[in-house]
């Protein structure tokens, strides 16, 4: 599994890639969720926190002893994405989709994670099916993350999945908020 700092990245870089897509779906990161006093660009930052914790949501389920499981799927993206429904009350659809595109991209990530444990994978087509998905050694681009930080070896190994995350995930976020903000400006 990757690192928070990856999984906030790829939520960010998900939600601004359907904002890309979606022309009126760019009002989630541009709406004034701020107080007017702020400067005009607090509610694209309050967009980029908010899809960052969108990405890192899926992994709530350290709290029930559940890691990789429902949390992990499509039936959970399909929940946030209705329950921003409710929650919104302009441009429900492309909003939705903005948040369900930052959820999921967790599990995407997750999926090309080289994974150790057992059982390996993701629980990604739950409620439909319990089983574990995960990719291919071959197309697995990130590092599984190590828990037992006491030893050395441990942080060489998170640094190391740090660092290749950043090097993947950094440019391809700064290339499609700066294509989002090109977008914006016309």
């Amino acid at each position: 599994m990757p690192t928070p700092v990856g999984h906030a990245l790829g939520g960010i870089a998900a939600g601004y890639l359907v904002t890309c897509l979606f022309t009126t779906a760019r009002a989630f990161i541009h709406t004034s969720v701020t107080p007017a006093y702020l400067r005009k660009h607090a509610p694209v930052l309050v967009g980029a926190v908010t899809l960052a914790c969108l990405g890192m949501l899926p992994d709530i389920d350290f709290v029930f002893a559940a890691h990789r499981e429902f949390t992990h799927s499509i039936g959970a993206t399909l929940t946030v994405m209705a329950v921003s429904m409710v929650l919104v009350k302009r441009r429900r659809l492309e909003i939705s989709c903005v948040v369900g595109a930052a959820y999921a991209s967790h599990i995407g990530l997750d999926w090309l994670t080289a994974d150790s444990s057992f059982p390996a994978g993701i629980m990604a087509l739950w409620p439909f099916s319990t089983d574990y998905y995960q990719a291919s050694l071959q197309w697995s681009v990130f590092l599984n993350v190590c828990r037992q930080i006491g030893e050395m070896q441990c942080w060489m190994n998170n640094g190391i999945a740090l660092i290749r995350e950043l090097t993947i995930l950094l440019p391809a976020t700064a290339v499609l908020i700066w294509f989002q903000h090109r977008l914006g400006k016309y």
